[in-house]
């Protein structure tokens, strides 16, 4: 019903239907009629940016992966922007809780938003990226590596790119020493420290 009010330019009236509620009964919509909200209402509002936030926080892993594939689809970046603390939290799993298929679910979804993400302005990339770092452990998994790679692999995310070749060096510098610190040593770390290995990591570039 929200997913054809919204298709039909009602967005007002359901806003209002749910202005009394808590975040929490939001929750209770699928993600698509969810993001779908979001892309009709705008990122701005409080209720429904409250919502992305508690949902990150406390809802199902598999709901929160469906629910960022659904509004990078609808080119929703903002709302990744303003609700980040929760959505590197997520992303990062640092307490351990993705299962093997959901890390590849993640995976796959984070290299979309990456994606995304190098079609915005150089401010917006560098600001993103460094906070996005500051999230990360102590320790690098080969997750992490994984969804690492998609940033420093990407072929819009290189020096010729950034006029503010300070802070992009202090990217490639933070990760490179973050890379140095090994929890695991498996072959799928090693296939994901290749992948890091590109001439911008370079002691060039040091």
């Amino acid at each position: 019903i929200i997913e054809l009010c919204m298709e039909n330019s009602q967005s007002t009236c359901i806003i209002s239907l749910f202005a009394g509620v808590a975040p929490v009964m939001l929750k209770e919509l699928n993600p698509d009629a969810l993001a779908c909200m979001v892309n009709k209402c705008g990122s701005m509002n409080p209720l429904l940016l409250e919502t992305i936030k508690k949902c990150y926080q406390d809802s199902r892993i598999d709901y929160n992966l469906q629910l960022t594939r659904c509004l990078i689809k609808l080119g929703k970046l903002q709302i990744f922007s303003l609700c980040r603390n929760e959505f590197f939290t997520f992303f990062t799993d640092e307490r351990c809780t993705f299962t093997l298929m959901q890390q590849k679910s993640a995976e796959s979804i984070f290299q979309m938003f990456v994606n995304s993400l190098m079609d915005h302005s150089e401010k917006f990339i560098l600001e993103f990226v460094s906070d996005f770092l500051s999230y990360l452990p102590e320790y690098s998994t080969p997750y992490l590596l994984h969804i690492l790679s998609f940033f420093i692999k990407h072929p819009k995310f290189t020096p010729q790119r950034f006029q503010d070749s300070e802070s992009y060096e202090e990217i490639l510098t933070c990760i490179r020493n973050w890379n140095t610190k090994k929890l695991f040593v498996t072959q799928g770390e090693s296939e994901s420290e290749e992948k890091l290995q590109r001439p911008e990591l370079s002691t060039a570039h040091v």
